[in-house]
């Protein structure tokens, strides 16, 4: 058994901590819909408010 098996915090349900790296396919995705989400609150939300 390796060490680092015996450190992952386990919690209900049988979910185990996890350490290691995010796929860089995953990054993008967030990058592009925090894009999209700015994109869309400028375009169909008025975007910020106009100054006094």
């Amino acid at each position: 058994m390796r060490r680092d098996d015996e450190e992952k915090e386990t919690f209900p349900g049988g979910v185990e901590s996890y350490e290691g790296h995010v796929p860089v396919w995953l990054m993008a995705v967030y990058a592009l819909l925090l894009l999209w989400g700015g994109w869309y609150l400028a375009a169909f939300w008025g975007g910020f408010p106009a100054g006094p």
